[in-house]
């Protein structure tokens, strides 16, 4: 099984897609809406062979970021990845401090547009993210930097 954790419109064949909106006409089979905070009401522990989470983490309670990630480490099975994009919040801060975004464009990438349930209620860097990921058992195999986002490939 394969996981699209938060994936808005961005539906992806082979996964099944999961995001807490409601999606239009897209059958159970490819798509569940639901929090992705705890996925205990979606699937057993050790049944996942990859979770896909680009730019979700930032939508997630900065007092469940941690969990969350334990959580999703529990799911995948042995030999399992975890693939997360999210803005690095040290690399948003540099940035704007270097004047390469003004404050309406890192007001946005901090808290997101405000509108229509695009409201960010967390920020993380890339060191305390790896460190997470280090401490729930998971090994980094892949860490790269795409513009201001950390990418990284984490296996159980």
């Amino acid at each position: 099984m394969k996981l699209n954790l938060g994936c808005g419109n961005d539906i992806r064949a082979g996964y099944l897609n999961v995001d807490r909106l409601p999606a239009n006409q897209v059958p159970p089979e490819v798509y569940r809406q639901g929090d992705i905070g705890s996925l205990d009401w979606l699937t057993e522990d050790d049944t996942v062979d990859e979770i896909l989470a680009i730019d979700c983490l930032e939508y997630l309670p900065i007092d469940v970021v941690k969990s969350a990630l334990a959580n999703w480490a529990k799911k995948l099975s042995v030999g399992g990845t975890l693939k997360i994009l999210v803005p690095d919040a040290h690399a948003v801060a540099k940035a704007f401090y270097q004047g390469q975004f003004n404050l309406s464009e890192y007001s946005q990438m901090t808290f997101g547009t405000q509108k229509e349930n695009d409201n960010r209620l967390s920020v993380i860097d890339a060191i305390t993210l790896l460190n997470i990921l280090e401490e729930i058992g998971l090994t980094i195999s892949i860490k790269r930097y795409e513009g201001i986002a950390i990418y990284v490939e984490a296996t159980k």
